[in-house]
């Protein structure tokens, strides 16, 4: 039996033995063979693991309690932070999302009881994701066969939020339930949970639960913040040491007596009142800014509350129930940028004469319209109204407020699971679901962004036993997104980020597990068919070619554009093939190892191939490429894993190769007058694809030294390069008398890949001092990263130290814990290289209280 099956086993158990201790303690409570009855009916439950087959003995699997997730954070990415191989992508306090294996967003599927979350956090990492996991019973992290369930192209792993939204079985008791208190000295975090479920009648159950959560700005040790007005502001400041260099030179020389070439001047100052001037003049440059000093991170808030409602109907072999979920966030956005407001952006070339709808569909752009030679923001008064002029143009407002997100969505759910519903059927699960999301980006009462995102989806899955050692599962899955990322500005070439559209995607798929003595195999496939349809009007588009492009003195040519035009508008269309096979082999009593191999093919999203827009959020604007092809990548790992009496251990590395990896490129980086260099510079960013290859290695070491004391030691590692590259255009040789210009390209350098995780070593020691108290106290070292990617600089690694009390009791119908967590005690400047903000100090020394009941 596996250390992950030995506490789960462990779990049910002493909650079933306390929940029929408090319940029998009014009439006989000292008679334990009926305690053990009721061990054995309530431990044969399960059902609500991510793969429907049952147990597995996949080595690097990852499963978080729900008493640990009280403990954590309530944003998923810093509620996962610190297991092996899985690190943050933070945003502030409101927002981050888990990065695992150095992938991300798209390559990670989040589920909800095994159902798609349908939400945004995937076009942004200023966007949470939805789901609560301080409700939650677990968080599962799967990987291997299991992840062809439920999406393709997760070659490093499924994250699926368990909860009881929906109930799964009768309460033990007419009434059971929960409620918990947090307070957090970092931000001043005040958190509220509770949850009941009761009976009505023998067969329906009801359940409610809630969150309340609110959170200031948090406590940073010394964060220094640097302002500008504008980009001119910006442009100055980065160049007056250079340009102070050289007018020291060119002085210099004067009072040397040595001659200087006009080549060789910058200043053509003539004397010492001249050099004094302009002296004066650059330092003006380094000295105009605003420079600010914090102890918190401003705009680093959050609020957030969520409630449920499901219904059960409960039988011998099965439950069908529904829920409706609601929940409304509120956080604050750190990065955003205000100097590109009224500020559009020139990231293609003007082909608005030939081709003048691309001013309203700059989507449809083909390769050869990618301006890298001179791509930059356009922050003339004429943006806004110059038809040869940029994209993306978001206003600028009068009286800023606060940046922050204004977020809300609600969630309805179907599910239902039964056992031998029909012969030659073991099992059949099945879950249908509908998702209502927007958020609004907002400074102060002025919209300047909305994301909405209205999703389906519905699957269905069963199992069989073709023989006794081989068990089937089959599968079906639909799922359907109706998006957009609009401006509250939609008028002629403003339209903001992404233009609405409608994702579907249809899947098969299918596991199976034969056992053969100690070695268990497991091999599975998933078919995947996607269609994006942008909502294009294509009636405007020939009236605009008719009305305005110079192609229209040609009829021929004219008709061409206008055919080429329409054939690009139609929906983009592609199917993923995957496939992938597990072996583990359980060699010892004690020792298992794994094997994982596979081919998965991942299909590019909507944000992907559309979008088209600034947002300020993160200071940046997107640009999809619709030429994109599916990504491919062929994924190993090998994993060891030893559970002896007092020695436990367990290793596993792994190697990601992928072909057409999509990534974002910042194309202004090469040519042009507007590079990026300084963090607050717009990146104009271009999806684009390349081989790319990851590899890593993550391991722990225990000793249970005696009775009370439990040590660790536990690291992790990953790398991660971008090779073959597509050459770039590097120069522009102008054409005369009637010649076309000529693009020079070059080969690009291999790069590591953006926002690699650094290496990571801890200790870690545990304590049970008795049966209520218990401890433990962490530290970890988090190395530097310098390896880095274009415009990434290098991030100083820290020290992390975190200690843990925890005090448990079980008294009368009450089983109750209280724990006290003091975080970061060395109060370290802590700096995640692997987020979008890994220039800005994480939280640092805090306390956390709380109180969790159970009744």
């Amino acid at each position: 039996m596996t250390k992950m099956t030995k506490n789960a086993l462990y779990l049910a158990v002493m909650t079933a033995f306390f929940a029929h201790t408090a319940h029998a303690d009014d009439e006989v409570s000292d008679e334990p063979s009926v305690t053990m009855d009721t061990l054995v009916v309530t431990v044969s439950g399960a059902g609500t693991q991510t793969n429907l087959l049952g147990r597995r003995e996949n080595v690097s699997d990852v499963t978080v309690r729900a008493n640990e997730l009280k403990q954590r954070a309530t944003t998923l990415g810093d509620a996962l932070d610190g297991e092996l191989g899985i690190h943050s992508n933070q945003f502030g306090g409101g927002a981050s999302a888990p990065i695992i294996r150095g992938q991300e967003g798209k390559r990670i599927t989040i589920l909800q009881n095994n159902a798609d979350v349908i939400d945004m956090a995937h076009l942004s990492p200023d966007h949470a994701v939805m789901v609560d996991t301080v409700l939650a019973k677990q968080a599962e992290v799967v990987r291997g066969v299991s992840t062809l369930l439920y999406k393709s192209g997760n070659s490093a792993g499924a994250v699926n939020i368990v909860d009881n939204k929906i109930p799964t079985k009768m309460p033990a008791k007419p009434i059971v339930g929960e409620a918990g208190l947090r307070f957090n000295t970092g931000n001043n975090e005040k958190l509220g949970t509770g949850a009941i479920t009761f009976a009505m009648g023998q067969n329906v159950a009801v359940h409610l639960e809630g969150l309340g959560k609110s959170a200031g700005n948090y406590r940073t040790p010394n964060y220094a913040y640097t302002t500008f007005d504008n980009e001119n502001q910006i442009d100055r400041y980065v160049k007056a040491p250079e340009r102070l260099a050289a007018l020291e030179k060119e002085w210099q020389a004067i009072k040397d007596g040595t001659p200087l070439s006009w080549r060789d001047k910058t200043y053509f100052i003539s004397d010492e009142a001249g050099y004094l001037r302009q002296k004066a003049i650059l330092e003006q440059d380094l000295s105009t800014i605003q420079n600010y000093h914090f102890d918190h991170l401003p705009e680093s808030w959050a609020d957030s509350k969520s409630g449920s409602l499901g219904v059960s109907w409960i039988g011998d072999a099965g439950y069908v129930g529904v829920a409706v979920s609601e929940r409304k966030d509120k956080y604050g956005l750190p990065a955003h940028n205000a100097i590109y407001e009224g500020c559009g952006v020139i990231s293609i070339f003007d082909s608005l004469w030939d081709r003048p709808y691309l001013a309203t569909y700059p989507q449809l752009i083909n390769e050869d319209d990618v301006n890298y030679i001179n791509p930059r923001p356009d922050c003339a008064d004429h943006a806004l109204e110059n038809f040869n002029h940029s994209h993306g143009v978001h206003r600028k407002h009068d009286g800023h407020g606060a940046p922050f997100v204004d977020l809300t969505t609600r969630r309805y759910d179907l599910r239902t699971e039964w056992d031998n519903p029909a012969p030659f059927v073991d099992k059949v699960r099945a879950n249908v679901g509908y998702v209502d999301y927007q958020h609004d980006e907002k400074e102060g009462d002025v919209v300047t962004t909305s994301f909405m995102n209205k999703g389906k989806v519905a699957r269905v899955e069963l199992t069989h036993t073709p023989t006794d050692r081989l068990k089937a599962l089959w599968g079906v899955q639909y799922t359907e997104q109706d998006n957009s990322a609009l401006s509250t500005q939609t008028e002629w070439r403003k339209r903001q980020l992404l233009t609405q559209n409608v994702l579907k995607n249809k899947a098969l798929f299918a596991m199976g597990q034969y056992d053969v003595g100690s070695v268990s195999v497991e091999f599975g496939t998933r078919l995947e068919k996607q269609k994006v349809a942008m909502d294009y009007d294509t009636d405007h588009i020939q009236d605009i070619m008719k009305e305005r492009s110079r192609l229209r003195l040609n009829p021929e040519k004219l008709q061409a554009a206008i055919d080429d035009a329409l054939a690009a508008t139609k929906p983009h269309k592609n199917t993923a093939r995957s496939y992938a096979l597990g072996v583990h082999w359980k060699f010892l009593p004690q020792y298992t190892l794994s094997l994982n191999a596979s081919h998965q093919e991942r299909l590019p999203n909507s944000q992907e191939l559309y979008t088209h827009g600034m947002h300020l959020a993160t200071n940046s604007f997107e640009i999809g490429n619709r030429h994109l092809t599916k990504e491919k990548s062929n994924n190993y790992e090998l994993g060891l894993k030893f559970n002896g009496d007092k020695l436990d251990y367990a290793v596993a590395g792994y190697l990601y190769d992928f072909d057409n990896y999509i990534y974002l490129s910042t194309i202004n980086e090469y040519l042009g007058t507007a590079r990026v260099n300084h963090l607050k510079k717009l990146r104009i960013n271009r999806y684009d694809q390349s081989p790319a290859r990851f590899y890593g290695v993550e391991a722990k070491v225990g000793y249970q030294l005696n009775d009370v004391y439990h040590v660790s030691v536990f690291g992790d590692y990953v790398k991660g390069k971008l090779h073959d590259m597509p050459p770039i255009v590097s120069d522009l040789i102008l054409g005369g008398w009637g010649n076309p210009d000529t693009k020079v390209y070059s080969a690009q350098e291999d790069r590591h890949t953006p926002r690699l995780p650094p290496m990571r070593l801890g200790t870690r020691v545990k304590a049970d001092f008795d049966d209520k108290w218990s401890g433990s106290l962490e530290y970890v070292r988090t190395f530097d990263q310098d390896k880095i990617s274009k415009f990434e600089a290098p991030t100083k690694g820290h020290h992390l130290l975190n200690l843990g009390l925890t005090y448990q009791n079980y008294k009368d119908d009450l089983d109750y814990s209280v724990f006290f967590n003091a975080n970061n005690l060395l109060d370290e400047k802590v700096y995640a290289h692997e987020s979008h903000l890994s220039y800005i100090p994480q939280m640092g020394r805090n306390f956390s209280l709380g109180v969790n009941v159970k009744f």
